[in-house]
């Protein structure tokens, strides 16, 4: 939480959390989803009547372009996936309304405070539909040295919890971890910072998502 701040300085003082616990710590995919969960139903808002927020739409629109156009000539990025991304994301916004989101809630934005127990921190602030909170969450803390029936396993674990916790139908919570994925790659291919770890996400998503229509 925000305490004071001052302009002319550059300098912010934010509330103290102790024992500042990550999510992931709890070594637990179940209690550490219900308690993502809980936030996630508390934590949105309604969008400001007047804001420079980005939306999740200029997000996508400007990252999948530049993905086909400069940052992935060789087309690493399966093209499938991305009209695949463009097409949930066209349900999603065509069946629910904006809200002002987190834009970046994982287990690792997720602390415990010994006072006011689990808190979402350093959000990037976007504007988008409720359910697209989800998407970062469920392709985050997956290392690619589990076995990949161990990590789909997980995510369907967590889309389970999301879908009753949030009440959205299961192929929503599919939608957004389709999305985010895809997003989150287009941002690597971006960076230059691929990583070893990429693959393991778009591999997860080819596998899971046509179960649900995706």
């Amino acid at each position: 939480r925000l305490l004071d701040a001052d302009r002319d300085l550059g300098a912010i003082l934010m509330q103290r959390m102790v024992p500042g616990t990550m999510l992931w710590q709890l070594d637990d995919n179940r209690e550490e989803t219900e308690i993502a969960a809980s936030i996630i139903a508390e934590l949105t808002g309604p969008v400001p009547p007047q804001h420079d927020l980005p939306t999740f739409a200029q997000w996508i629109e400007s990252a999948f372009r530049l993905t086909r156009t400069e940052w992935d000539p060789e087309e690493r990025m399966p093209r499938d996936l991305l009209v695949r991304a463009e097409r949930a994301f066209a349900e999603i916004t065509g069946n629910f309304d904006d809200v002002l989101l987190h834009g970046d809630l994982h287990h690792e934005n997720i602390l415990l405070d010994e006072r006011d127990g689990w808190l979402a921190i350093d959000p990037k602030g976007v504007i988008g539909p409720r359910c697209l909170e989800v998407g970062r969450y469920l392709q985050n803390q997956l290392p690619g040295d589990l076995p990949l029936e161990t990590r789909i396993a997980m995510i369907r674990e967590r889309i389970s919890i999301f879908s009753t916790a949030l009440d959205y139908p299961p192929r929503t919570i599919v939608a957004a971890f389709l999305i985010d994925a895809v997003l989150s790659h287009c941002w690597s291919f971006e960076d230059g910072e691929l990583g070893d770890g990429w693959q393991h996400s778009i591999d997860l998503a080819q596998v899971i998502c046509p179960n649900f229509g995706l």
